[in-house]
């Protein structure tokens, strides 16, 4: 397994097959990919691209330290193998160089259980997106 930086442009497959199979590529670009403190990381296993995950500068209020993790999606083949965590560690460490201090996401339901295995507290009630329930679940990233 390797981690590594990625384009934008490389996880859209994964994140039109995982997340969102209803959209087109196209759709799948969000505003927030480009900006200058968005970066991206891909999990090659034999060469080949099966997991995603992309993480940004993003404050929900007061807190200019937070980071936002968005677009986590793994190859159904290669999930439960330590990809994901493999991929949230690559963007931890990522934040922690560029002194963040907390990492929040909007979970699926069916992930609670990965994310809480990283350290990840649900701090929300439950809330529905188009994919499904959600819940906004976040940790603290120790310096």
């Amino acid at each position: 397994m390797l981690i590594q930086e990625i384009k934008v442009e490389d996880t859209l497959y994964l994140r039109q097959k995982i997340l969102r199979p209803t959209h087109k590529i196209e759709e799948l670009v969000g505003e927030w990919d480009d900006i200058p403190v968005a970066i991206h990381f891909g999990a090659f296993v034999e060469g080949k691209l099966v997991g995603t995950a992309s993480f940004l500068k993003e404050s929900r209020g007061d807190d200019e330290t937070e980071w936002r993790l968005r677009g986590m999606a793994t190859e159904p083949e290669y999930q439960k193998r330590g990809l994901g965590r493999a991929l949230i560690l690559a963007g931890i460490a990522h934040i922690k160089a560029n002194q963040g201090g907390r990492i929040w996401c909007h979970a699926r339901e069916s992930a609670l259980g990965f994310y809480s295995k990283l350290g990840f507290m649900v701090t929300s009630d439950r809330f529905q997106k188009p994919s499904g329930p959600h819940f906004i679940m976040e940790t603290p990233i120790s310096s």
